[in-house]
This record gives C-alpha cells, structure tokens and sequence, in this order.
C-alpha cells in the first residue's frame, strides 16, 4: 500500500496557452465555415466547438489539478493562467492555498493517567496534488482524523505539568511548560503521518489545555497547595539569611552572644518572618 501511494508522482502534463489555442481554433472555425458547403457550415462549427472546448481551462493562484486519462493518472498541472490540454483528459480542481483549523477538543490522559481536555491548531497546505486527489479519499476528513490521533499520541507522553511526575524538582517537559518542545513533536508527529497525502504541515500547536471537569477541582487544590509549599520555601530561605546576616552584625558590634541566645534569637526571628500570622509580642510582668 505505502508503494502504491509512493508511485503517485506530480508528473506535468503537456499544456498550452489557451489563448494561443483559443486563436487558433477561432481561425480553423472561420476557415471551416468559409470553405465548407453552405449546409455544413453550422455542423462544421459545432463539431469544432465540441471537439475543442473541453481542453480548455482556468487556475487561479494557489490551484493545481490533477489529470487522469481513461482512469491512468496523466499529471498534475499548477501554474494559474489559462491553458489548453489533451480533450480527453478529467481534471479535479485543488486547494493548495493554507489551511487552519482546531481540532474538536479531546479528553486524553496525559503520562501521569490525569484526564486532561485538550485542543490543538494546525496550519497545512497541499503541495503533492495528485497525493491529495488519488492516495486518500477525503483529505480533509484524513486530515482531521490524523491531527487527533496525532495530538492524543503527544498527551500521552507528557505529564499536564512537572507537578504531576514523582520529582518535580527534575524540571522535566510539560504539556503546559514546555510548548516550544511539545509543538515541534507535535509538528513531527503530524509531519509522518500526513506525508502520504501529499500534505505539508507549517504549524501546530496546543490551542486549549485543562484538567478534565471531574478531577479540576481538585487538581486546582494541589496546585494551590504546591504553590504554598514553594512560597513557604522561599520565606524560610530568606529567613536564615536574614538570622545570619543579623548574628554576624551583632558581633561585628562587640555585641557578645551565648549559643543559647543565638538560638532563641534565630527562632524568634524565623518565627516573625516565616509565620503566615502577624506576631504577638509578649511582654513579661513584673512581679
């Protein structure tokens, strides 16, 4: 089958200006007309007319066609002009113009088994003509088809975010941190699989990325959790710097300090800065 779809070939065909031709058969026509009998004038006319016009056509910019004699592929023709060919060639008319469309949203489970909803956007435009014509017998249905297939084999491969592995302090690739990354595999991906088509992709990448419905809510909770922890983490780093800064300024100022008061000094502070809470001073009576 990959051999067959391989043999298809854009091959030119012979074609010529339409306008040299249409010349040409305006003066085979008068010639005809004058020169024959008054009653096959007419017949003449006609038969000249039938026999001629179905060679002639029309492409605009970014068009091709594909030519197929008696059911034999004859070639591809694509510069946009008007043109005469063999009468006896069928031509289907291509769209070789961009096209971008999103895929319908799919739920995938990405490499941690978390149901994610997601999209994606494809830019393609034909440059095999007769690939596009006679290798697949929908290309837009085929299109559609492998972008998904192609997009639910990417979420496979990554985690929804570094998060979701078991260390996530390894800064691994992402659904959403890494797009640079995801886009290019997506592009490969889509690259193989459309090549047989006569299709050449320009662009893809995640147009809408979201934990399913029924695990958001709680994913959202673990987000927010793991964004307390890393704020915490942050506080507590200052907060030791600041103690030590704090230690050494006091001795720098012949300010004598026993271990034990290093100690409750260094968790006093890490107490005011690292606390979520506004600090309570205690004021000790007197008695």
């Amino acid at each position: 089958m990959k051999n067959t779809i391989k043999s298809i070939q854009d091959n030119d065909i012979n074609a010529w200006n339409g306008f040299m031709m249409l010349g040409i058969t305006v003066a085979l026509a008068v010639g005809l007309f004058i020169a024959a009998p008054a009653e096959l004038a007419i017949p003449a006319l006609v038969v000249i007319t039938l026999l001629m016009a179905p060679g002639f056509f029309i492409l605009n910019p970014n068009e091709g066609k594909a030519f197929t004699f008696f059911g034999k592929l004859a070639g591809i023709w694509r510069e946009p002009g008007f043109y005469w060919c063999n009468i006896f060639y069928s031509g289907t008319k291509v769209n070789t113009k961009l096209v971008n469309f999103d895929t319908n949203t799919l739920k995938v489970n990405d490499l941690a088994g978390n149901p994610v909803e997601v999209t994606a956007i494809v830019v393609y435009h034909i440059t095999g003509i007769a690939k596009s014509v006679f290798a697949v017998e929908d290309l837009d249905e085929f299109v559609a088809n492998q972008s998904e297939a192609a997009l639910r084999t990417l979420v496979s491969k990554y985690p929804y975010s570094s998060a979701d592995t078991d260390n996530p302090d390894d800064k691994k690739p992402s659904l959403l941190t890494s797009k640079a990354e995801v886009s290019e595999e997506l592009e490969k991906e889509l690259k193989e699989r459309l090549d047989d088509a006569g299709v050449v992709v320009d662009e893809a990448h995640l147009n809408h990325l979201a934990y399913a419905p029924e695990i958001a809510s709680e994913m959202l909770k673990v987000q927010q959790a793991e964004a307390v922890i890393m704020a915490r983490k942050k506080l507590v780093e200052g907060a030791v710097l600041i103690v030590e800064q704090t230690i050494k300024d006091l001795e720098a100022k012949q300010i004598k300090l026993l271990p034990d008061d290093k100690a409750r000094l260094a968790t006093n502070l890490l107490t005011v800065m690292a606390s979520d809470k506004s600090a309570t001073p205690v004021v000790p009576l007197n008695e």
